[in-house]
């Protein structure tokens, strides 16, 4: 990559800050050279025509979660999502002898939680943060990435178990930044990082490893991922199913039955001051003796 000469103002060095790089060079050349990355990735994973077929996926997969110190606790995993807002995941698991079903909806900026027959709707923060993730589904998606809102910059080169990869930063407005690594003998992509934020707001570093990639009905497709916070694995999965429809069905993102509205509060006016009957003759303001 490109690099301009420091810019220090002092007599001896103007002349040779005169054949200096212009501002702003090294980001054109940056950029170029990224967007030509991303776009040997996308005929990499099976050129535009399978690539746009990603928007609708649906999942399953045979998961674990990591609990420290070396513990693991299996679960089945079923995800369904209409990019870039719907979001459907349903994790089947048992413990202690007893089945639990957790099912997660994302539906525009509405969201709900269900386990076992009990739910809440979501928070808006805790909706936020979805979104935000499904933003970063979105990018892998790469075709989108030539948007012209989308910012794309070539990183320093990395290796992942000695496999050399590029990488490439994207930043879009309102969003955080992603940085996606794509393997450079093979063009498809090996990892994704980007900053996630927990119900606290507190923010950590993901990154998700793509691996065992496999033809499917739409573009290529890993076939196992591990997922790690702040370089420590929490999750990994593997795929029984993966296929890329033409139509979802719209009823998998509505409100679940287990939720039920919320009753209206009573305004003041309708409800008496110390409990006892109100006399309807009673004027405000009099008191009847």
């Amino acid at each position: 990559m490109l690099r301009s000469a420091p810019l220090i103002v002092t007599l001896i060095l103007a002349a040779s800050l005169a054949f200096a790089q212009p501002p702003g060079e090294n980001r054109i050349v940056s950029e170029s050279t990224a967007r030509a990355i991303v776009e040997r990735a996308i005929k990499a994973h099976g050129g535009d025509v399978k690539m746009s077929r990603a928007r609708l996926v649906h999942l399953k997969l045979r998961a674990k979660v990591v609990l420290p110190p070396d513990s693991e606790a299996p679960f089945n995993l079923e995800v369904t999502c209409q990019l870039p807002d719907k979001y459907r995941s349903v994790m089947v698991t048992n413990f202690q002898g007893v089945d639990i079903v957790r099912t997660v909806i994302i539906n525009g900026d509405k969201g709900w939680v269900t386990t076992n027959g009990q739910g809440k709707e979501l928070t808006a923060k805790e909706i936020n943060e979805a979104r935000e993730q499904m933003y970063a589904e979105n990018v892998m998606r790469l075709i989108t990435l030539r948007e012209s809102d989308y910012q794309l910059k070539e990183m320093d080169e990395v290796k992942i178990e000695n496999r050399p990869i590029q990488v490439v930063n994207v930043a879009r407005k309102g969003h955080r930044d992603v940085n996606l690594y794509f393997d450079k003998q093979t063009g498809l992509l090996a990892k994704m990082e980007h900053v996630i934020q927990d119900y606290q707001a507190k923010e950590s570093s993901q990154e998700v490893l793509f691996m065992n990639y496999r033809e499917t009905n739409g573009p290529k497709h890993w076939g196992r991922i591990v997922v790690l916070n702040n370089h420590n694995r929490i999750f990994e999965a593997e795929i029984a199913e993966v296929r890329f429809p033409e139509r979802l069905d719209d009823r998998l993102f509505q409100k679940p039955p287990e939720i039920k509205p919320e009753k209206p509060k009573a305004s003041q006016k309708d409800k008496p001051s110390d409990g006892k009957p109100q006399d309807p003759s009673a004027k405000p303001g009099m008191n009847k003796n």
